[in-house]
């Protein structure tokens, strides 16, 4: 866990990543006419080399106007904020096929027919 110094958030968002590209921005909380800095973002993403199929970085922007990363997240069981259905249901499922693909590649996957 990494600590850092308290700051007084304005508005708050979760970006949802999807191999490693922004699938969306959704806003949690604050005041809406607040926004951010997205080269932020960009810059966070293109950092985090290693990072799951769908993930999710939480940014926030202070009072005194700083775009900051809150903090990251896996994708496996993150809430969607109203992202598309479509999307949420692609997201989840590729990070869980990610999670699995381990277990998968050495056991023999059984069909039942009828």
């Amino acid at each position: 866990m990494w600590e850092s110094e308290p700051v007084q958030s304005m508005r708050e968002w979760r970006c949802f990543i999807l191999n490693h590209q922004v699938l969306d921005v959704r806003p949690y909380k604050g005041d809406y006419h607040i926004q951010y800095d997205s080269q932020i973002i960009d810059q966070a993403v293109a950092a985090w080399s290693e990072a799951p199929s769908a993930c999710s970085l939480d940014i926030g922007v202070t009072s005194d106007n700083r775009t900051l990363v809150v903090e990251a997240n896996d994708g496996f069981s993150l809430g969607t904020y109203g992202l598309n259905p479509y999307q949420a249901a692609f997201f989840h499922e590729t990070r869980w096929r990610e999670i699995t693909e381990p277990y998968f590649a050495d056991h023999q996957i059984v069909a039942v027919h009828e």
